[in-house]
């Protein structure tokens, strides 16, 4: 409380003088209080002893005066070319991609008053700055980095695979996958828009693009896809179709045929080798098949997936379902009730698939070689349906 403040509590006489010592008449009890204009502790002590409310309210309500230190240290911003403003940016734009934030989070008032608590002369960066300036160098740098990585790999097997929004969008996605350092690695490549039709000549492009902006053209060894037809078509080798021999021909025409069949692949032997090889996705094969598994369960109509991309998905909620004691399961009030008949046939549906999702899980794996498994799933899948149907 200042000077000329405390004297706003007392009734001060009109005819006093500057320097001259008069009494205040205190205006909530009637005190009077001796001081002078200039010396007013004498009406502080009195404000903070018998009115301390007051004076504490007084106080809390008054505006401070900004120091000049202040002043100066509120006013300057780094220089777009100081290193703690590119470290802060680098900071920020790593908070936003990394937790797939929206852009316009960097004109939120709140997210402005955090940085600025965070640090004063921190100067926050535009959307149209961030979008077009900070995030393409942050691409760039992580694009480069990918190639260098990319070069000291000996070779590289790509998933590619292709899919739509619910907005109908297209995007395309590519993964390499490699071993470096004798250690399994898997890298996001490329996840970008795809316009156009889904045609096998489009996505060849797209990928031709890719792979030569990568520079891994010569070092691609296999590329996984779905069963699509178009992903077939886009990744198929022209002229390099299975030869289908009749079986009613004659031996001597059969050694015939082999014959040429030698000689004109001998001079295109060399292209073949250099071409990636094409496989199906083994886990795609094997959902398509739980379609098959599941029609042993005559009269049964077949449950549609929770999830479009994850089939297991239903088969996890109708197994917790059935985990649930029937009693319980009373007790909810619902219109429609499993019955006994129907709780069997769901257990035998689940018994069914269990070895199915298992599988799936298995062939999924990120850290573990998968391509030897296979041939050793599918002779266990087998195994598993003819126990069961015997």
């Amino acid at each position: 409380m200042s000077s000329k403040s405390v004297l706003e509590h007392f009734t001060v006489p009109d005819d006093f003088q500057n320097g001259n010592t008069f009494k205040g008449k205190c205006m909530h009890c009637g005190t009077l209080i001796s001081g002078s204009y200039k010396v007013t502790s004498n009406f502080v002590t009195h404000m903070k002893r018998k009115h301390r409310d007051l004076y504490i309210l007084h106080s809390e309500n008054k505006e401070i005066q900004p120091t000049l230190t202040q002043c100066i240290k509120k006013s300057v911003k780094y220089s777009p070319s100081d290193p703690k403003q590119f470290r802060n940016d680098k900071c920020s734009y790593n908070v936003i991609a990394g937790d797939l934030l929206p852009l316009s989070i960097v004109e939120s008032e709140e997210f402005k008053n955090l940085m600025e608590k965070a640090d004063t002369k921190y100067q926050v960066p535009s959307r149209k700055h961030l979008s077009s300036k900070l995030l393409h160098e942050k691409s760039v740098e992580i694009k480069n980095n990918l190639v260098n990585t990319l070069k000291r790999a000996e070779s590289v097997c790509l998933t590619i695979d292709l899919w739509s929004s619910r907005q109908m969008r297209g995007f395309l996605g590519i993964t390499g996958h490699f071993i470096l350092d004798w250690a399994m690695k898997s890298v996001m490549i490329c996840c970008k828009r795809f316009k156009g039709r889904h045609t096998a000549e489009s996505i060849r492009s797209e990928y031709e693009e890719v792979v030569t902006s990568f520079e891994i053209g010569f070092k691609i060894a296999a590329i996984v896809s779905d069963n699509a037809s178009n992903m077939v078509k886009a990744f198929s080798i022209p002229g390099f179709d299975d030869f289908k021999v009749d079986h009613e021909s004659s031996d001597e025409e059969i050694d015939d045929v082999d014959k040429e069949i030698e000689d004109d692949q001998s001079d295109d032997l060399h292209l073949s080798d250099c071409l990636p090889k094409h496989s199906r996705c083994f886990a795609h094969t094997l959902q398509l098949e739980i379609y098959i598994a599941s029609e042993i369960l005559e009269d049964y109509k077949r449950l549609q997936a929770a999830n479009a991309t994850r089939w297991n998905s239903q088969l996890h909620m109708i197994c917790s379902v059935l985990n649930v004691p029937e009693l319980e399961l009373d007790k909810i009030d619902c219109k429609t009730k499993l019955s006994s008949y129907e709780r069997k046939l769901l257990s035998e549906l689940c018994t069914i698939l269990e070895p199915f999702d298992k599988a799936t899980v298995l062939v999924q794996g990120e850290k573990t070689v998968t391509a030897s498994l296979p041939i050793p799933v599918t002779l266990g899948l087998k195994h598993q349906l003819k126990t069961y149907i015997s």
